[in-house]
């Protein structure tokens, strides 16, 4: 097939003020692992690592053509080879670059972004609160006790090849069924579920990554849908905190002047392997890396 896709210039977006009933896009990111660092107060936080590949728009969807109104996001380098023929036309008329992976967030009308935007790590702020959703590790087909958490039988006291069965499981000829929905041995794992209001810590624009505090489903690798958390108690944070709105651009940046060295090296956060503890001064951190502490977010207080 002849490569019709030819690089258009990325698009930029005009700042807008936040209103009552403004909606912004998210993002699709790669989970890369799990860290753990020192916050401003001195407390260990542990923290995931969510990196941004790529991320621009494939689509919009308006109610005229769709019924509703979001834009399709996609991120995640791909060789056009390996893309599906059809995907391959897609990507061409948007303009990018094939996407390994898309999903949709819903958007108001003022947040609407033109094909092509990319979405960079600033479009969320230390010390505001996201929903990050995610496909949960398969385990297989489990027991009861693994699955369900059930208890088991005796270990000991005559009990024989009874200790991890789960018992009785329905009634006699009254109703002479199993009811639906009862817990049985089956498939583990493998679900779509979401982590809710967690906190950004740290947003590192330069590398395009955001710390996020806790856990997020998935195995490292796997891809989860960032947005801004829907919690009523901190939803109205990032316009409170006048984020980017409708959303902020990757920052350009260039690395042929730094040694790999200085690539992995982290002025705020420090290294991977420190076991001593560390306090730090965001007001000296990177310029690229912001870190939340309860300057930023007043209404989150450290625990």
């Amino acid at each position: 097939a002849p490569f019709l896709w030819t690089p258009q210039p990325v698009p930029t977006v005009q700042t807008l003020p936040w209103t009552p009933t403004s909606a912004r896009t998210g993002a699709v990111a790669l989970k890369v692992g799990m860290t753990q660092r020192w916050d401003a107060n001195g407390v260990n936080v542990p923290l995931t690592v969510l990196w941004l590949d790529e991320c621009q728009v494939v689509k919009q969807l308006t109610p005229e053509t769709d019924g509703y109104r979001a834009v399709q996001v996609g991120s995640g380098y791909q060789k056009r080879k390996n893309a599906h023929f059809l995907q391959r036309g897609h990507f061409d008329a948007a303009g990018v670059p094939p996407k390994r992976k898309l999903f949709e967030f819903k958007v108001s009308e003022d947040a609407m972004l033109p094909v092509g935007f990319e979405i960079g790590a600033g479009h969320f702020v230390p010390g505001q609160h996201v929903d990050v959703q995610g496909v949960t590790k398969g385990k297989g087909t489990q027991g009861v006790m693994k699955r369900h958490g059930f208890a088991g039988g005796n270990a000991s006291h005559g009990s024989s090849k009874h200790h991890r069965k789960a018992g009785s499981t329905g009634a006699c000829q009254s109703p002479g069924k199993r009811w639906k929905g009862t817990k049985m041995p089956g498939q583990m794992g493998n679900d779509k579920r979401t982590s809710s209001n967690l906190l950004v810590f740290a947003v590192d624009t330069k590398r395009n990554l955001v710390y996020v505090k806790g856990v997020v489903p998935g195995n490292r690798g796997s891809w989860v849908r960032i947005k801004d958390a829907k919690n009523p108690k901190t939803r109205d944070i990032p316009r409170a905190m006048d984020a980017p709105f409708p959303a902020a651009p990757r920052e350009a940046v260039d690395f042929t002047s730094e040694r790999f060295e200085v690539l992995h090296k982290d002025a705020e956060l420090g290294t991977e392997n420190t076991n001593a503890f560390q306090f730090t001064d965001p007001a000296q951190a990177a310029s690229s890396l912001r870190v939340a502490t309860p300057a930023h977010n007043p209404y989150h207080v450290f625990d």
